[in-house]
């Protein structure tokens, strides 16, 4: 009867201790999961932008786009919200924090390239949400 109390005891142990490094993992995975989430966000209003604004006006002068290829086009996420008239800026917050990340410092930058088509560039996110 002992043996049999000892070891439902350690298995008793081994469950808290799974179920303490279970919640443990999600406590440190959720920010880089969530700023992964924020990213691909951003980055897909930045190609609707680019694709949809940006080279809508300038996509006819390839030497506008040229100059533009080495240093990129910097748009900061409150930019990106009224062009594309954004409804719903509540998902732009930090869930550990419960703090917004910043619409000025939060941006995308934009890298036009050759042929310099509407599909022709590359796209930097720079999130600043207090990750």
């Amino acid at each position: 009867m002992n043996n049999r109390l000892i070891k439902i005891s350690k298995i008793s142990l081994i469950i808290v201790l799974v179920a303490i490094v279970v919640y443990l993992l999600f406590l440190f995975l959720q920010n880089p999961i969530q700023k992964m989430q924020l990213s691909m966000t951003i980055k897909n209003m930045g190609q609707d932008y680019y694709e949809k604004h940006f080279y809508a006006d300038f996509g006819a002068n390839t030497k506008t786009l040229s100059l533009l290829s080495e240093n990129g086009v910097s748009v900061d996420l409150a930019t990106l919200i009224s062009e594309l008239n954004y409804k719903d800026s509540r998902q732009f917050k930090n869930k550990k924090t419960k703090r917004y990340c910043n619409f000025i410092e939060t941006k995308i930058k934009l890298y036009p390239k050759s042929p310099f088509g509407v599909k022709d560039y590359d796209i930097k996110v720079i999130i600043s949400c207090g990750f």
